[in-house]
């Protein structure tokens, strides 16, 4: 089967974007589509987004449902043919379960990203976008039920670091489709 999606799960503030827009560029010329919950999230109007963000107050969204439909938008993507390169911090075990039962049948690279806290603190205060209780929230969710593939410390790690580490497992694993220039 041929890798379409590779999702990356990890605290918020650990790099999950950013390396996203790496492995987007990476395996050019194949495409692949940037997806994730956040893409919802920020097609909500700027003053709900605004509330959530600054307050961490989420009470006027339903988080839930919004996670239910990104990722059946990504097992639908995937089974298009689109290749989908699919983001999230999982809050807790239920949407671990509905993540799992999502990916069923589906050929998934799954990738978890780490980071120190402090590091963590530091990229949440840069971005802005997030409350540090919603770092630490996130920070302090761990969950063993998800199955990874592999882990990456994101601390001093770069993205096109780890990016070319991805690359090479899904070289290794379904062949030199993956290679350099040879991503077709």
């Amino acid at each position: 089967m041929n890798t379409k999606i590779i999702v990356i799960v990890g605290p918020t503030s650990t790099g999950k974007t950013e390396l996203a827009k790496a492995l987007q560029e990476s395996l050019l010329p194949k495409v692949w589509l940037h997806f994730s919950v956040d893409s919802l999230i920020y097609s909500l109007p700027d003053s709900v987004l605004a509330i959530c963000n600054n307050d961490d107050d989420w009470a006027g969204v339903d988080g839930p449902l919004l996670f239910r439909s990104a990722i059946s938008c990504l097992r639908t993507l995937a089974l298009e043919g689109i290749s989908v390169i699919f983001d999230l911090v999982i809050p807790n075990e239920k949407k671990t379960k509905e993540l799992d039962e999502t990916l069923a049948g589906l050929d998934a690279l799954i990738v978890e990203l780490t980071c120190d806290w402090e590091e963590i603190k530091k990229r949440t205060i840069g971005r802005g976008d997030r409350t540090i209780t919603e770092a630490e929230r996130s920070f302090n969710t761990k969950f063993k039920t998800l199955r990874v593939d592999v882990t990456f410390d994101t601390t001093r790690a770069s993205p096109s670091e780890i990016s070319d580490q991805v690359r090479s497992l899904l070289r290794d694993k379904i062949g030199e489709q993956y290679s350099a220039g040879n991503v077709g």
